[in-house]
């Protein structure tokens, strides 16, 4: 019987505030069940200018510590990133596993991987993007111009966990013959309960749901609504907007979607179950996508997600039994996607979803991932 592994986690963890700070705490808290854990999370994650909300502290939050967890790398510290290596070397880990997902945290995650490859530390990168979300402004020419920087960063760990088949395939290219392992964002099972029951209005009730990013196609999914123009067709829009908020009220406005709803801020996870439990279904009209939060989320409440083929929302959507996949980019393809959905199939979908939840917990997770450390040996 392999021994149980030492495994160095490192990545935003709660309270920060975001789709990954969730993901990597209840993977630290699903490893403690088959490994010993190092996890390492940070002490300052982001300068001011690059994080456009209001804040990346999640509110009622603010002196919460996830515990077995150690708060230090600092994006202002370069040294910070030393002594956290250093210290998962002496702590005789098996396997380091580094969240990969930002430009601004790339070339300290590589600097990491090299340290610890060098003592003989496995590396893996769990890659939630490859490389940053396509933006325009100077974030995306700043982007443009270190792509060829972020594919070496990129190549400097020994393994890799992807979430996507596309990504897969594309990372085979960037890095021939390296060890991936290919495994879908599990699906969460640590938000609450509804507390509050609203009934479905309409005939379909949808939602979109999260931060409010230009790469989630919400003007897209605006534009199909339009198109039908359905009176028992309702949408709630449910997240803070990265952007210029008084230009997506009026964007909404002049959208000519009837029965719009939106709440344009922060979400706690007790409101964002009162909203999943009302709606038929989550739309996620993404035009591009690694691992889906959303999606995993949507799944825990027993919610079918319409969604485009793009990234891991094509392998964790299952056309026609968690729920429907259109062309990205497509706004007649998600209008009729709408439009053809009932509210009875949507329903009947509930025994796939979870019997797909079922298949990809984190359990099955962290044993992927020990599976690693073991063959690290």
């Amino acid at each position: 019987m392999p021994k149980r592994p030492r495994i160095a986690l490192l990545g935003p963890v709660l309270p920060y505030r975001s789709g990954i700070a969730q993901y990597t705490t209840q993977l630290h808290q699903a490893l403690q069940q088959c490994a010993d854990v190092v996890t390492v999370s940070f002490k300052r994650q982001y300068p001011k200018f690059l994080y456009p909300g209001e804040t990346d502290i999640t509110p009622g939050m603010e002196n919460y510590q996830e515990p077995g967890v150690t708060y230090s790398l600092d994006i202002y510290n370069p040294f910070s990133w030393r002594k956290a290596a250093n210290e998962i070397i002496k702590s005789d880990c098996d396997l380091a596993v580094l969240t990969w997902w930002t430009l601004i945290w790339q070339p300290g995650f590589a600097y990491m991987a090299r340290r610890l490859r060098k003592h003989g530390v496995k590396t893996v990168f769990l890659c939630h993007n490859l490389f940053n979300h396509k933006t325009g402004g100077l974030m995306g020419l700043v982007d443009k111009i270190m792509y060829p920087m972020a594919r070496w960063m990129l190549r400097q760990a020994d393994a890799y966990i992807v979430q996507a088949s596309e990504k897969q395939a594309e990372l085979r290219e960037i890095k021939p013959g390296a060890e991936i392992l290919f495994r879908l964002h599990p699906i969460y099972d640590r938000f609450p309960p509804a507390t509050e029951h609203w009934a479905p209005r309409g005939r379909l009730d949808l939602l979109f749901f999260g931060l409010i990013r230009p790469y989630k196609g919400l003007d897209i999914l605006l534009e199909s609504l339009a198109k039908l123009k359905d009176n028992e067709i309702c949408l709630t829009i449910a997240g803070e907007a990265w952007g210029d908020v008084d230009a997506l009220r009026q964007q909404l406005t002049e959208s000519g979607v009837p029965n719009l709803e939106s709440n344009l801020r922060f979400i706690s996870d007790v409101e964002a179950a009162n909203y999943i439990s009302r709606a038929d279904a989550l739309v996620l009209p993404y035009r591009s996508a690694t691992g889906s939060g959303v999606a995993a989320v949507a799944y825990n409440y027993g919610k079918p997600v319409i969604a485009t083929k793009v990234g891991s929302l094509a392998d964790i959507v299952v056309d026609g039994k968690t729920g429907f996949l259109v062309p990205p980019n497509d706004p007649d393809a998600l209008a009729s996607a709408i439009q053809k959905a009932s509210r009875q199939e949507l329903q009947a979908m509930r025994p796939a979803i979870e019997k797909f939840s079922h298949e990809n917990s984190w359990g099955a997770m962290a044993q992927a991932i020990c599976g690693l450390a073991n063959k690290a040996e």
